[in-house]
């Protein structure tokens, strides 16, 4: 549907030259600026390493990880993983990762829901990056809406690793890196991993594209809700649901339907 009154004329503000909120002026975390760290790093030859969310053991975050489990992880670059990594591999897709051992489904059902918009995704991963080559340094970055404007996110390359394997998010072919990546620099923005275990999808939904979100109980809905659903699927709107939570299950790890308790999904469509 196209945007109209208050909600057009937001939108057209945030897009305008040197307005809060663009794309192409994005505010930069901790000031800290892509291009000249990158020219830096270049012109020096050197890889780079993230001052503001270092390799270790506080960006992972407490009380996640057994403290044994947490003292085998060491942090490596994706050519230090893999022989040949790419930063993408033949596209994106929401089949190109699985969670890894903290709990942010949440955000992985955002991704997924983000992978069918291309044209949001390119915002938000920008895809002229690679995990080697003349121009790569090691450092990398993303761009998130937060608290009402643009914000251009950059990390290192070094990734958390227990037996040079990734902990956390990864991609189905290990070569690939933009699900670590990404899930590194988000976990930048919320403080470490460990604060990424407990969320919604509106959340991530909210910070990937700076929309409005709305939610509905399932429990209760409104006599509307399939018009409603599917006004959202022919306008491409980001959707997500949730289980309930596991102590509200009473059929163990799964539901009848198959569905996981306390799991959250991204909705690829609806069909009647």
């Amino acid at each position: 549907m196209p945007l109209r009154g208050v909600c057009q004329n937001i939108m057209n503000a945030r897009q305008k030259d040197g307005g809060y909120g663009t794309f192409n002026n994005p505010e930069m975390l901790f000031q800290q600026n892509y291009q000249h760290l990158k020219e830096y790093c270049l012109i020096r030859n050197i890889t780079y390493i993230d001052e503001m969310f270092p390799p270790d053991n506080m960006s992972i975050g407490l009380g996640k990880l057994d403290p044994d489990y947490l003292a085998q992880v060491k942090w490596l670059r994706p050519w230090k993983i893999v022989a040949n990594p790419f930063f993408v591999l033949d596209g994106v897709s929401r089949f190109d990762f699985g969670q890894g051992t903290v709990g942010n489904c949440w955000f992985l059902a955002s991704l997924g829901a983000l992978t069918f918009h291309k044209d949001i995704f390119k915002l938000v991963v920008p895809l002229d990056q690679a995990c080697i080559g003349k121009d790569y340094c090691g450092l990398f970055h993303f761009r998130f809406w937060r608290f009402g404007k643009w914000v251009d996110v950059i990390i290192d390359d070094k990734l958390p690793t227990v037996n040079g394997k990734l902990i956390f998010a990864r991609s189905r072919d290990e070569s690939e890196f933009w699900p670590a990546l990404l899930e590194k620099a988000y976990a930048k923005v919320c403080g470490s991993y460990a604060d990424m275990s407990s969320g919604t999808p509106a959340e991530a939904m909210r910070d990937f594209t700076g929309g409005v979100h709305i939610c509905i109980q399932l429990l209760e809905p409104s006599s509307d809700l399939w018009k409603l659903l599917c006004r959202a699927g022919h306008s491409k709107t980001f959707m997500s649901c949730c289980t309930i939570p596991k102590e509200e299950a009473t059929t163990g790890t799964t539901f009848p339907n198959g569905l996981v308790p306390g799991h959250a999904y991204t909705v690829t469509g609806l069909k009647e």
